[in-house]
């Protein structure tokens, strides 16, 4: 990632964060885990580990990883529209929603937000993560990448390692396996 990319990727985080301190700091009975400590939380943004690549998201897909759980943040009729099989559909805005607090406050499953592209989906782990919950990740890059390397997978050029021919096999049958039927 860029420099550009991780400070607005930083700040955008930070803007949510501040949001939900002090527009939404009612702390909910049901919660059985604490808040993030301020220095927890800012660490956990300085790292990349909560962001699963697309590669692997349709991996374990395709081999039914049973701890495995897409949420869509995106709007209802966009998950209407199109979204990955197996998805839940908890709209950004309603995160907070006490109805969804035993779907995200879990210690089992494999929690993998998304969105068109990260922005939203951070936001939702943020939210998440500061309150506490566990087992937070991203799709990096949203739909947009998954678009661009499942479901539409670029063709390596002759001169790239062998590696790359191997992930192009791999990114081909998960095009099928998916759906698209439009890679040749």
């Amino acid at each position: 990632l860029n420099s550009e990319n991780m400070n607005t990727r930083f700040f955008s985080i930070i803007l949510v964060l501040f949001l939900f301190s002090f527009g939404c700091g009612q702390k909910n009975t049901q919660d059985i885990t604490s808040p993030l400590q301020p220095e927890d939380f800012l660490k956990a943004i300085h790292t990349n580990n909560r962001f699963v690549d697309s590669d692997e998201i349709a991996k374990k897909m395709i081999n039914q990883d049973p701890i495995l759980q897409l949420i869509d943040v995106r709007s209802p009729q966009e998950f209407a529209a199109y979204h990955l099989p197996g998805a839940i559909n908890i709209p950004f805005e309603n995160v907070l929603d006490e109805k969804w607090t035993s779907t995200l406050n879990q210690d089992i499953l494999e929690l993998v937000f998304y969105s068109n592209d990260d922005v939203f989906a951070e936001q939702a782990w943020a939210i998440c993560k500061q309150k506490g919950y566990s087992n937070l990740y991203v799709l990096d890059g949203g739909l947009n990448r998954w678009f661009e390397t499942i479901m539409l997978p670029p063709e390596p050029s002759e001169t790239d390692p062998i590696e790359d021919f191997e992930l192009y096999q791999f990114r081909v049958g998960a095009s099928i396996y998916f759906g698209s039927g439009s890679v040749n």
